[in-house]
């Protein structure tokens, strides 16, 4: 059985991913949950601390699921397990949760950033050195620099504007860049391993 702690911030990433962070309020989580305010201050001592706790339980959550995504078959099938994981994200995503925390809570982004940024750096180093392991990926690729567009693609991706002018874009643009990375990476093996991935997920582009 939960806690009462993870209830309280289940509750709130669910209103916040709903709402947006600044609409929510402690009165809406304490109805949510169906206790006191008073009973929710036993737990946490004000929203910023809500919010920041409630942020570190995402991203643990999202390096879980990053490690089982990591148990492809090869390393083509876990990049693409990776994205399937990004797009479903996507797909239930409010970009104001992104929008306020950006603008009300700076510091909680900024750790953010540098979370996934790091995550996203381990993560694609990782996958490239499986690939060329595997004679999937080319011998000759440079590692370190791939890693860092990666992390520059996916760092202007999180930009607000970005996210509102392309919301209706997004999945789209992901599927282009998956495409176009692994197009530019490959073997020839690993160009037949990806045509696979392609015939057996028929709805990914």
């Amino acid at each position: 059985m939960e806690s009462k702690l993870e209830e309280i911030l289940n509750v709130s990433e669910q209103l916040f991913r709903r709402n947006g962070i600044r609409s929510v309020s402690m009165d809406d989580i304490s109805n949510a949950l169906g206790v006191s305010k008073k009973t929710l201050y036993k737990h946490v001592s004000d929203k910023s601390r809500l919010v920041k706790l409630t942020l570190e339980n995402v991203i643990a959550r999202d390096r879980l699921q990053q490690k089982d995504c990591e148990k492809g078959e090869n390393a083509i099938d876990s990049f693409y397990l990776v994205y399937k994981n990004v797009t479903d994200m996507i797909r239930q995503a409010n970009f104001a949760v992104e929008f306020d925390l950006q603008k009300y809570y700076p510091n909680l982004y900024a750790k953010m950033q540098q979370l996934r940024r790091e995550k996203m750096k381990t993560g694609v180093r990782e996958n490239l050195e499986r690939g060329i392991r595997e004679g999937l990926y080319r011998e000759d690729l440079d590692v370190e620099i791939i890693t860092k567009l990666n992390v520059l693609l996916s760092e202007a991706m999180h930009d607000y504007d970005f996210l509102e002018e392309n919301k209706d874009r997004l999945i789209h643009i992901l599927q282009v860049n998956f495409d176009y990375h692994l197009h530019a990476i490959v073997t020839e093996k690993g160009l037949q391993v990806y045509l696979d991935i392609l015939k057996r997920n028929k709805n990914l582009f």
